[in-house]
């Protein structure tokens, strides 16, 4: 019985865990395009700017 239980809440809890997963990939792929983004930026302002 106890073991159908804990295989029960296993399941919850990766049901609940999987979605917050995703949401922290999103943020720091968008982090990460956020870097790159501002390196290229600023990397064509110095171009600019010598």
């Amino acid at each position: 019985m106890s073991e159908i239980f804990l295989a029960d809440l296993s399941d919850l809890a990766t049901a609940q865990l999987e979605p917050l997963g995703d949401m922290i990939t999103e943020i720091a792929s968008a982090a990460l395009g956020g870097a790159v983004l501002l390196a290229v930026v600023a990397a064509i302002r110095n171009r600019i700017l010598k």
